[in-house]
């Protein structure tokens, strides 16, 4: 089987050597609906919640779909959950939710040139 797209590393260290050195709560440099998805897993403390909160925003920016591993749900005028995975693992405070995010149809435009076939 043939891949469908390809994998694209972002990450603001530039020592772990991603494909982009970028903030992902704020990345202009990337255009608007470029990517068919975007995935993230956001530090799990507490300090990083709000930062979740502009990252999915962003994410929802690049792509009409975002994947999020975090112990926060969530939720977006932009967008809506359309799965919810939990997990709870002994030793952890908080259970780890697997969410999925689908772009609104009025939030954004995606062209068929759009680029669309990339993950970041």
């Amino acid at each position: 089987m043939e891949p469908k797209g390809q994998v694209v590393r972002l990450d603001i260290r530039p020592e772990v050597n991603p494909d982009i050195v970028a903030d992902i709560t704020n990345c202009p440099e990337i255009a608007s609906s470029s990517f068919a998805a975007c995935f993230a897993d956001f530090p799990w403390i507490e300090s990083w919640r709000m930062n979740a909160a502009r990252a999915i925003n962003e994410m929802l920016r690049i792509a009409p779909i975002a994947y999020t591993i975090s112990p926060w749900l969530l939720g977006s005028s932009r967008a809506s959950i359309t799965s919810i995975k939990v997990s709870q693992r002994p030793g952890i405070n908080h259970p780890i939710l697997f969410v999925r995010y689908e772009r609104l149809a009025s939030s954004g435009h995606i062209s068929e040139e759009s680029g669309m076939g990339s993950v970041i």
